[in-house]
């Protein structure tokens, strides 16, 4: 007995033995409940994951444009903690650190989606050992699901027709907005049986296209006297016209599908032959040009390359019968089995050293053509690169700025060395590393867009070319253009308040003080709010900005001047430099 007492006041001298000095661990917890958005009832089972958001460097993912802020790079799927709610929605996910935790959750008819979000923004949850735990409520909306069949003038099944979901147009918004967006597609099954599931609620529109299934060995027309005659049998010479809900080949007059969360709309389409329309070129024959490629040998033809121009402004690729007719320099090309629409007609050049032309023709209803614009030639524009030796000419890509269709080469749009961009909307002479490139591309105008790292445009100047801002005006001759750069990318990194609290979930809106200016060479950006109010911009370029926070403000019409003026008179000025950080402390407005 008397050597334990030893023992014990032996090591009751010790610091430790008495609590002092030992490390509490703290165990950092992010906790909640799973709600339905629509009802308020607990989502069962809700499968929760929190990934940590890894600050992004400086120029760090930079492209084209600076993407808008959704809150940094996150952790790898394997470094996700996940678990999975109870059957009351309650659900605690321990996460490894302190840090900014990306929030998202998932359950059957609801598709993955994150804390408070608001398209590719959303709350971030931050944990710090001042306060490690921190509670939530997670509100999820139920998927809507589209379904419907495609049948023919007779009540049977098209199979294999594609089912075209777009987002409508929205004329207040962005030039992006302002015209239809692709969101889903799918094909028909033996029942002719579609379903698009997994939408947002939103205002959407259908379309259908498919082709009739006796026509897939179709022969193609014969060209008599540079006539286009059908087939024998003109009935296997039909398409389907492209279908809009509830019933029409006008896209104008289609519906608009007010689609709610959760909800489930029946769409059917039943589709009626038309006969196909022909379209007659003459391809000529090209020769090698003195000093070529040694590879090519003796004369050849190169086929011009059709595609329609869908409801949304992008080319696609279409099904459609090819056949070569005549001979000598000028042999034609019957191309048939297509659908009223507009297409897009690339041609080949006359000899390797001249340049290509586009046209562009509308088919009706009837089966007529019209040629509704001039063949355009290609206009070689010569770009060069000052100012940041990091960036080269390759770099340097050319934007309608109508279309969005982009002339340039590259991993970055996954074009081969050919020089010819996907939707064979221009091509490019000159290496990635070379002092100028050659990029060849309609007349019309284009935005200059630069694949830097830490770099941004300072200006543009060109000869034999017009210049406002990033937008340059291509007419003809070749044009050489020069374009301005720097080194030095900026960051925001600050804080929100409301009536002395963090502002969460708050829009965060960096807008040029030159905004609405057709110069301004700066972009508006966007970012959210985390838990604790933070937030933070990377990949800024330098110059003169407003700063706003405005709480719940993300139903405001930030593209529209006139609308964000008065939220603009008290925003935060920001002066940003080259490789500035800076860290404002602002006080966010009401919507």
């Amino acid at each position: 007995m008397k050597a334990l007492l030893l023992i014990a006041l032996l090591f009751g001298q010790f610091p430790f033995a008495q609590g002092q000095g030992t490390k509490v661990a703290v165990h950092f917890r992010i906790t909640g409940t799973a709600l339905n958005d629509r009802n308020g009832e607990p989502i069962p089972f809700c499968h929760m994951s929190a990934s940590l958001i890894v600050a992004a460097r400086p120029g760090q993912g930079f492209g084209q444009r600076p993407g808008e802020e959704g809150g940094g790079r996150f952790g790898r799927g394997q470094d996700a903690v996940e678990a999975d709610a109870d059957a009351r929605g309650r659900f605690a996910l321990e996460v490894p650190s302190e840090g900014k935790y990306r929030l998202s959750g998932s359950a059957k008819g609801f598709r993955v989606q994150f804390y408070e979000a608001h398209g590719a923004f959303s709350t971030a949850v931050v944990l710090t050992k001042a306060a490690p735990v921190h509670t939530v409520v997670f509100r999820a909306s139920s998927d809507a699901t589209i379904s419907g069949e495609v049948t023919d003038e007779a009540g049977e099944a098209v199979r294999s027709a594609q089912v075209r979901l777009y987002l409508a147009a929205d004329p207040t918004r962005t030039a992006e907005e302002a015209r239809l967006q692709m969101r889903n597609v799918t094909q028909t099954d033996d029942r002719g049986h579609y379903e698009l599931t997994g939408l947002q609620a939103g205002s959407y529109e259908v379309s259908v296209t498919g082709r009739p299934w006796y026509t897939t060995q179709s022969p193609p027309a014969q060209v008599v006297n540079g006539v286009v005659v059908p087939p024998l049998d003109p009935s296997l010479d039909v398409v389907y016209p492209v279908m809009w809900f509830p019933g029409t080949d006008d896209e104008r007059s289609a519906e608009k599908i007010a689609l709610k969360y959760g909800e489930r709309r029946q769409v059917d389409f039943r589709l009626t032959a038309i006969p196909a329309a022909h379209v007659l070129l003459s391809v000529p024959v090209q020769t090698p040009a003195p000093g070529g490629d040694a590879r090519v040998q003796g004369s050849y033809q190169v086929r011009p390359v059709i595609q329609r121009i869908g409801a949304d402004g992008m080319v696609e690729g279409i099904s459609m019968s090819m056949r070569g007719m005549g001979a000598g320099q000028t042999p034609q090309l019957d191309i048939g089995g297509l659908a009223p629409g507009t297409y897009r007609i690339s041609e080949p050049a006359a000899s390797i050293n001249s340049p290509a032309t586009f046209s562009v023709l509308h088919i009706g209803l009837a089966g007529s053509v019209s040629d509704t614009s001039m063949s355009v030639p290609e206009v070689p524009v010569v770009i060069r690169v000052d100012g940041d030796p990091t960036v080269t000419a390759g770099q340097v890509s050319l934007t309608d700025t109508t279309t969005g269709w982009t002339a340039t080469r590259g991993r970055m749009m996954g074009v081969a060395d050919s020089g010819v961009d996907p939707g064979g909307r221009g091509r490019r002479d000159g290496g990635g590393a070379s002092d100028e490139v050659t990029i060849y591309a309609p007349a019309g105008s284009y935005e200059v867009t630069v694949a830097g790292r830490n770099s941004f445009l300072t200006g543009v100047t060109a000869t034999g070319a017009q210049v406002t801002g990033r937008v340059v005006k291509i007419a003809e001759g070749s044009p050489h253009l020069t374009v301005h750069m720097a080194a030095g990318l900026a960051s925001i990194d600050g804080t929100a308040m409301r009536q002395g609290k963090p502002s969460s979930g708050a829009m965060v809106l960096l807008v040029p003080a030159t905004m609405g200016d057709p110069a301004n060479l700066l972009f508006e950006r966007r970012a959210q709010t985390a838990t604790d109010g933070s937030f933070q911009m990377t990949n800024v370029m330098p110059g003169q900005y407003i700063l706003l926070v405005i709480d719940h403000g993300w139903e405001v019409n930030w593209r529209d001047v006139g609308t964000l003026r008065p939220y603009l008179l008290q925003g935060e000025p920001l002066d940003l430099t080259a490789s500035a950080t800076v860290h404002p402390a602002v006080q966010a407005i009401a919507p």
